[in-house]
């Protein structure tokens, strides 16, 4: 499937500006530390100049101490755009650079009108349903006319499940159910 069945397939979200907008989108990294998290991803900036929107995406993480998050986390952004076919950049919650004003920033320096916000969370907690919300209300202050949304978490997903059952099963925590 191409990315734009793909993108079609995701559904549409609101945008809290009383229009809805795709899920799944051109992206873009950001400036500064997004450099070097897209060196270290491959990520080229390429955006729709033929269109009067630019939509461009961020895949959000929590962010960590641990050495390699960064490149773990520019690595996922990579299969992303390769799958999408279209440029991927990452931005983090807090402790690990870039954060998310600076992706949005960055998105917007690099021509973006819609920057669509993807939390790699597993739950839609209070990053997601608080923090990420405030965030994005600030960029739309910061940046009058751009639109700023955000996709659903990425769990719960009944595809999650799966893995979950294949980590248990191959860990030799049970059968798969009537299997016996």
């Amino acid at each position: 499937m191409s990315g734009r069945g793909r993108r079609a397939a995701w559904g549409m979200l609101d945008t809290g500006m009383g229009e809805l907008a795709a899920i799944g989108a051109h992206c873009a990294p950001a400036r500064g530390a997004v450099r070097a998290f897209d060196a270290i991803a491959g990520s080229q900036v390429r955006y729709n100049s033929g269109m009067d929107r630019s939509p461009m995406l961020i895949v959000v993480a929590h962010g960590s101490r641990a050495e390699g998050t960064p490149e773990a986390h520019a690595q996922l952004c990579a299969e992303i755009e390769r799958r999408l076919d279209v440029p991927v950049s990452g931005a983090f919650l807090e402790i690990t650079p870039p954060d998310i004003p600076s992706a949005i920033d960055g998105a917007v320096a690099h021509g973006a009108t819609d920057v669509v916000l993807l939390p790699y969370f597993l739950l839609a907690g209070n990053h997601t349903t608080r923090d990420i919300p405030e965030i994005m209300e600030r960029a739309r202050q910061a940046h009058p006319g751009i639109r700023v949304t955000m996709t659903a978490p990425v769990g719960p997903d009944p595809r999650l499940v799966d893995i979950c059952v294949d980590r248990a099963i191959a860990a030799g925590a049970g059968t798969p159910a009537g299997s016996a």
